[in-house]
């Protein structure tokens, strides 16, 4: 036994029930090898180099339990005030974009704030 991959342990069971008087057949008390072997579980190893407290919420939430430790509530409200911080922006953005151009002042005319080739292309038209 110890070379395991030398000496075929099923051969080595089915001999020694062999020995054993009154048994019948000692393939009914052997285990039949299994058809599709499922190959072993990967081993994933990462190594992150980033400060802990720079890692997005769910993130440190996630890596928490790995480390024997429960995740965080206040990671959680965190999270869900900084997704509605980011929603805020966002909708400040959209409403930026949606809203008209502003005008020029009163006091000044479109062709003096205009360069010299558009005031050429809009007196020309």
């Amino acid at each position: 036994m110890a070379a395991p991959d030398v000496v075929d342990h099923r051969k080595v069971v089915r001999f020694h029930l062999s020995t054993i008087r009154g048994i019948g057949n000692p393939d009914d008390y052997i285990i039949p090898p299994n058809p599709n072997p499922q190959p072993p579980p990967a081993k994933v190893n990462i190594s992150l180099t980033m400060p802990f407290p720079q890692l997005p919420e769910d993130v440190q939430n996630q890596i928490l339990p790995m480390l024997g430790l429960q995740p965080s509530v206040e990671l959680q409200h965190e999270s869900t005030l900084n997704a509605v911080e980011k929603m805020s922006k966002a909708a400040d953005h959209a409403k930026n974009l949606l809203s008209p151009a502003e005008e020029p002042e009163q006091n000044q005319s479109v062709t003096s704030v205009a360069p010299k080739a558009m005031q050429t292309k809009v007196a020309g038209a």
